[in-house]
């Protein structure tokens, strides 16, 4: 059964457009590393709040993408540019089933 990655952050006062940058810059980063990944803001619910979200073939496949994140420089080194561009805490993460 497929599943959706789902990572929602709340930007910063006043960082709106950077952290706009930011989320296109991320989602062209994890698409480049084979995690068709998109980017939008929440219409409803908490304003000012940027989502990613990726769809996976199933749990294994999210699992293995999630390791090679972890161990991938790039990638730690965007999440650190951008600690001051979003409430600090304000990250979720979420899994779904696709039905």
């Amino acid at each position: 059964m497929a599943v959706r990655f789902v990572r929602t952050a709340v930007v910063a006062p006043g960082k709106g457009q950077e952290a706009a940058a930011f989320a296109g810059k991320m989602s062209g980063y994890l698409t480049d590393l084979g995690m068709d990944s998109h980017w939008g803001m929440e219409v409803g619910g908490t304003y000012g709040t940027i989502v990613w979200f990726s769809d996976f073939p199933d749990m294994a496949a999210l699992e293995t993408s999630n390791g090679k994140l972890l161990a991938d420089a790039g990638y730690n080194d965007l999440v650190k540019s951008a600690a001051s561009l979003f409430n600090a805490g304000s990250g979720r993460d979420r899994i779904f089933m696709l039905m």
